[in-house]
């Protein structure tokens, strides 16, 4: 198994500002409300695994994913366990 970490930084930009696809990474850029993007995260795969975790770990930052979601603490010990925990 890899164990990868991913930083994450929060950037929030002007609902007008259209990002530019510079180095063929991203198949299209979405604005979606982010009840909408919780929801494709929690029931698709739609978003590759690793945009997974950073829409997760959004989401938890956020408080829409908390105590009251029924795998909150598996989710967040898994998410932000320690490269030693593997």
């Amino acid at each position: 198994m890899s164990v990868d970490t991913l930083f994450n930084y929060d950037l929030w930009l002007p609902e007008d500002f259209i990002p530019e696809n510079t180095d063929g990474e991203v198949e299209e850029f979405i604005l979606m409300p982010i009840a909408e993007m919780a929801q494709l995260t929690e029931t698709t795969s739609e978003f590759k695994d690793n945009c997974n975790l950073v829409n997760i770990d959004l989401l938890i930052r956020l408080n829409l994913i908390n105590n009251s979601h029924q795998d909150y603490h598996e989710i967040v010990e898994q998410l932000y366990a320690s490269p030693s925990s593997f």
